[in-house]
């Protein structure tokens, strides 16, 4: 597979893709090779993401360092291949990159790569969306979990649900078996109490989040603001948008002196597989 078959197969937006190949065109890859594959080793790769920063310099739009990326994909799925992984895994997970540049285009409008901190987990293969779900093997305060992480594009409804809880299990089981007997945990906004105070109990967030246990509490954090209400900036509570119940809500619990807190749970039970 090539970079220019891997856009393709991503759905990549058309114009980042051609920004891609006009940057690769003219750029000397060796330079930074040691760095890019070394975002494919867990170990090595935060590291690695901070020396690309430093020496790939002024990046306005992330053209840079998702042409940096996309490369290191290919590795990240000959290993898939490798160990006998489906492709569709490996596609879904990476398709992290033009989800990513499309929420920078609503939030920010601009068509940017603004997620290069975090979506090298998705190349060293920390994370695997399986399903409607992303999954990630780390460590809690010495402990392992699979920890959830919740796409903005993800399908709540209960059969899409259990379907990427199984799968997990699964990929865990067979590819990652020291993290067999792991809890699978949510921290997120989420997870907060004080949605039960803007939801209705029929809604879909609250059925997941009857699915955990929540063991911690977390203070009001601004940072959902950004997944409510498709903004970067939400200083500016007035003019929010009113566009679904759930910002209709959270806009009066907001003007109201209230926010949304967060927590951390633990699934209480693993659909059967």
């Amino acid at each position: 597979m090539t970079v220019s078959e891997l856009c393709a197969k991503i759905a990549l937006q058309p114009e980042i893709a051609a920004r891609v190949a006009a940057f690769s065109a003219s750029f000397d890859r060796s330079s930074v090779e040691p760095l890019t594959d070394a975002l494919c080793d867990a170990p090595r790769s935060r590291e690695a993401y901070e020396a690309l920063l430093s020496a790939l310099g002024e990046d306005a739009d992330g053209t840079k360092i998702l042409s940096c990326y996309l490369h290191a994909a290919l590795q990240t799925h000959a290993r898939y291949a490798a160990l006998g992984i489906d492709e569709q895994i490996f596609l879904d997970t990476v398709k992290c990159f033009p989800r990513f540049i499309g929420e920078c285009l609503e939030r920010k409008g601009v068509l940017a790569f603004d997620r290069a901190h975090w979506s090298y987990r998705h190349l060293n293969m920390s994370i695997m969306r399986l399903g409607t779900l992303e999954f990630e093997w780390k460590t809690r305060e010495g402990e392992r979990v699979i920890a959830v992480h919740i796409p903005t594009d993800a399908d709540f409804t209960p059969a899409a649900l259990d379907e990427s809880f199984v799968a997990a299990r699964r990929i865990t089981r067979t590819h990652v078996p020291t993290y067999a007997d792991a809890p699978i945990t949510c921290e997120s906004w989420l997870m907060g109490e004080a949605l039960h105070k803007v939801l209705k109990p029929t809604s879909k967030i609250l059925q997941f989040q009857a699915r955990f246990d929540i063991l911690q509490k977390h203070p009001v954090n601004a940072g959902y603001l950004t997944f409510i209400f498709h903004r970067a900036d939400c200083s500016d509570v007035a003019t929010l948008p009113e566009d679904t119940s759930l910002q209709r809500n959270v806009k009066a619990l907001l003007l109201s002196g209230g926010g949304i807190d967060g927590g951390f749970g633990v699934l209480r039970e693993d659909p059967p597989v």
